[in-house]
C-alpha cells in the first residue's frame, strides 16, 4: 500500500484493467486502476442497493461505491488495512475484520464482491457462505484471476484454477450472467 501511494500515486490495491487503450506499463497503472472501477460500476446489476466488499483492501473501492450511492459494508482481515480504510470511510461503512470464512454477518446483501479477493478463499467455503447471505435474486460479483492451461507463462500468477471453477460453480444454485 506505501508502495503504490507514494511512488505510483495510486491508493487503489487491485492490478487495474488495461485495455488496448491504456497499454500494459506501470506508468499506465493508475488510469488501469480507474478504468476497473469503472467496468465495475457498469457490471453491477440493476436494483443493487446493498454490497459487502470482500477483502476491502485500502477502502478505495468501498468508497467509490459509497460515492455513487450504494451502502457497503466491507470484510478486512488484516488491522493495518483496517484501520486506512475505516479512516478513509470515517464511519460511512460498517467493517467486519477478520477472514470472510470466519466471520458472522447479522445482514444480508444483494451483491457480495470479491474484487482480487476470491482466489485466497477456498471456493467452495466462499460460493456458500456468499449464498447464505445474499438476499433473494442477490448476486455474486467476482473480479479475479483463474489459473488456466495454456501455452506459456502469465507474468500475473494466482487464482483459483478455472477448470475446477468450471466444475465447481454448477454445485451450486448460481447463473453465470
Amino acid at each position: 500500500y506505501r508502495l503504490q501511494k507514494f511512488l505510483l500515486k495510486s491508493e487503489h490495491l487491485h492490478y487495474g484493467l488495461f485495455e488496448p487503450d491504456i497499454s500494459v506499463d506501470i506508468s499506465n497503472l493508475k488510469a488501469a486502476q480507474d478504468r476497473y472501477l469503472q467496468r465495475l460500476a457498469e457490471v453491477i446489476p440493476a436494483g443493487t442497493k446493498t454490497i459487502l466488499d470482500v477483502g476491502c483492501g485500502s477502502g478505495k473501492t468501498a468508497e467509490y461505491l459509497i460515492e455513487r450511492g450504494y451502502s457497503v459494508e466491507c470484510v478486512s482481515p488484516g488491522k493495518r488495512l483496517t484501520a486506512i480504510a475505516s479512516a478513509r470511510l470515517d464511519g460511512q461503512a460498517r467493517f467486519y475484520c477478520g477472514r470472510f470464512e470466519n466471520l458472522s454477518f447479522p445482514s444480508r446483501y444483494d451483491l457480495i464482491l470479491f474484487s482480487e479477493s476470491f482466489q485466497y478463499i477456498p471456493m467452495a467455503t466462499a460460493l456458500a457462505k456468499s449464498i447464505s447471505i445474499l438476499n433473494p435474486a442477490g448476486h455474486i460479483l467476482i473480479c479475479d484471476f483463474f489459473k488456466t492451461a495454456r501455452d506459456g507463462e502469465s507474468p500475473i500468477r494466482g487464482g483459483h484454477d478455472f477448470d475446477h471453477w468450471c466444475e465447481t460453480y454448477p454445485l451450486y444454485p448460481l447463473d453465470i450472467v
